[in-house]
């Protein structure tokens, strides 16, 4: 599962830095937001700008018993300073690559899916306002293919480093950017 690329790689990242405090933009059903709550003695925040999704985030951290605040909103905009580690999987998939993709994703609510700017948009802006708000890392999840361009942009909205780890497939799949 990817997500578990992103979660080891938040774990790893977080460790090493000795945050605190992670937000979780864009939770969706809150897997991640849950699974590092369990995983860590962080205080987790998740954001979501779907009240459903909102809602069902809820529902899992609590048959979890994980211990993750919400926030409805979009990307960083609700949540106070400090951030600590910011970690997302957010909307990554381009418009133009609709008609190729994999039927089962058919379920997923297009908002959930594709992202404008090649569907780099919405990684370019949480990449920037994670750096304008002094987060110690950014980690997202991309989608393959999008490592070079969104490396480069981290870079030129201040990040010292940006790196990207490859699934099994060799694929670009999580961005890390650091302070």
């Amino acid at each position: 599962m990817l997500l578990d690329l992103l979660v080891e790689a938040a774990l790893d990242v977080g460790q090493r830095l000795g945050v605190e405090r992670c937000v979780d933009v864009g939770t969706g059903s809150g897997i991640i937001a849950v699974s590092l709550a369990l995983e860590t003695a962080w205080e987790v925040a998740a954001t979501d700008v779907s009240p459903g999704a909102l809602a069902v985030a809820r529902e899992n951290a609590a048959a979890h018993s994980a211990k993750v605040a919400f926030f409805e909103g979009s990307l960083l905009d609700p949540i106070p300073d400090p951030l600590g580690l910011v970690v997302a999987n957010l909307p990554y998939v381009d418009p133009a690559d609709e008609p190729s993709l994999q039927p089962e994703l058919a379920f997923e609510p297009a908002s959930a899916l594709f992202a404008p700017d090649r569907g780099l948009a919405l990684s370019a802006e949480l990449l920037e306002q994670a750096r304008t708000r002094h987060a110690p890392a950014c980690l997202l999840e991309i989608g393959a293919g999008q490592g070079g361009e969104l490396c480069r942009r981290a870079l030129g909205v201040g990040w010292s480093k940006a790196l990207i780890h490859q699934d099994l497939a060799g694929h670009d799949r999580v961005l890390v950017a650091l302070a």
